[in-house]
């Protein structure tokens, strides 16, 4: 009998210590408040501020400190994700305590400051706002068997914001050659400046011109423009209709869609307007110098007596000279010219440079013998000339007194 209550005393006394042994692994609430939050921040891998939908290794820094009057042990730090937020690959949701300076502690003292760091990703379906975030502190009392004990820290809030908006500026706008009223073939460069927060990665752009230029839509691959990088888009072969009004400022809209990257490389869809002024210089005023007018030989056919009016010009200008119009009209009611009225329309077509000489003659005008006096008339001329490679119309008129 001995031997067996000697048996069954150990038997007891092995339960009672298995037992003691389960009870120190539990896991309890703490019956107050060992930890204090310092302060948290979060850093986008980027090392920014900011944090979008897609973000990837966002680093969370949780600055706690404890406040206990023992030594504990055992520390980590568990972080509580909202939905969409999960932990980066490579990385854990539990947090060594770590020192200011970077190593990890063993034992922590009273008013030792703790730090629990954390590497997030947020999901592309997550919407802009505030999310809350909560560290689960575990810890043990240091010299003492005991069960682990937990403190919950909250007030841990990210904002997610939006994407950055499309920012691309103009910066300027010229033609090439110069376009005035007529121009055709000219080119119109638009100088942008991208100043958003954003990398555009490629864009589209389709630009609408006003009714004075045409084509008037055009489309452009404006590729790839980094921050606060300029760019120059050319747009070729546009004409302009003569009644544009010079120095009238049009606008053109250039619609843009993009895909636009943030410093931490998410990728997204983005889209803006943006308004372009546009102005048409006035056409160039050519110089002419008037050598000699008048009235040619007369001649005589049927028995009437015709002449014509003609005028000796000399291009006194660096513009080129490729054809006139000229528009003879007679004020005399009693000269009229072959086609029975006092309006003579000829075209003249050639190449005239610097210092050449110009002769224009009018259709045939029909002199009447019995009437005396001078010719009065009014000359038109309207030019199509060409200055530094651009096209342009001119309109000059004279007076002419022809005895």
């Amino acid at each position: 009998m001995p031997h067996v209550r000697k048996a069954v005393s150990s038997i007891l006394l092995l339960m009672i210590i298995l037992s003691f042994t389960s009870f120190t692994t539990e896991y309890v609430k703490a019956s107050s408040q060992v930890f204090k939050l310092i302060t948290y921040n979060y850093k986008s891998s980027a090392g920014t501020d900011n944090v979008y939908p897609g973000s990837r290794n966002v680093l969370i820094t949780v600055e706690v400190q404890y406040v206990g009057n023992t030594e504990i042990v055992g520390v980590s730090g568990s972080i509580q994700l909202p939905t969409g937020f999960t932990i980066s690959r490579g990385y854990q949701s539990s947090s060594p305590p770590y020192t200011p300076n970077g190593t990890t502690y063993s034992v922590v003292k009273p008013g030792d400051v703790i730090i629990f760091k954390y590497s997030v990703d947020v999901s592309k379906e997550v919407s802009p706002g505030n999310y809350s975030f909560s560290i689960e502190i575990r810890y043990r009392p240091a010299h003492q068997v005991t069960s682990l004990q937990s403190q919950r820290i909250s007030g841990i809030t990210m904002t997610v914001s939006g994407y950055p908006q499309l920012k691309l500026n103009i910066v300027d706008t010229y033609w090439s050659p110069d376009a005035y009223p007529g121009s055709e073939g000219v080119s119109l460069n638009i100088v942008l400046e991208n100043d958003g927060e954003s990398t555009i990665i490629s864009a589209h752009a389709s630009i609408s011109f006003p009714g004075i230029i045409e084509p008037r839509n055009v489309k452009v691959n404006l590729g790839t423009i980094s921050k606060n990088e300029r760019v120059t888009v050319t747009l070729t072969g546009l004409n302009i209709l003569l009644n544009v009004t010079p120095n009238y400022r049009y606008y053109a809209n250039m619609e843009i869609q993009a895909t636009a990257r943030t410093d931490d490389n998410v990728d997204y869809e983005t889209s803006t307007t943006i308004p372009i002024a546009i102005t048409v210089s006035p056409a160039p005023h050519v110089r002419i110098k008037v050598i000699d007018y008048g009235l040619t030989a007369p001649y005589s056919v049927s028995g009437l007596e015709f002449s014509k009016i003609y005028i000796t010009l000399q291009n006194m200008d660096f513009a080129t000279i490729n054809a006139i119009t000229a528009v003879f009209n007679v004020e005399n009611e009693s000269f009229t010219f072959i086609n029975e009225s006092r309006t003579s329309i000829v075209t003249l077509q050639g190449t005239y440079n610097y210092g050449d000489y110009i002769t224009i003659e009018s259709d045939k005008l029909l002199i009447n013998s019995n009437v005396d006096g001078v010719i009065l008339a009014n000359l038109t001329l309207t030019i199509f000339g060409s200055k530094d490679g651009a096209e342009f119309w001119s309109i000059q008129s004279f007076n002419l007194k022809i005895p």
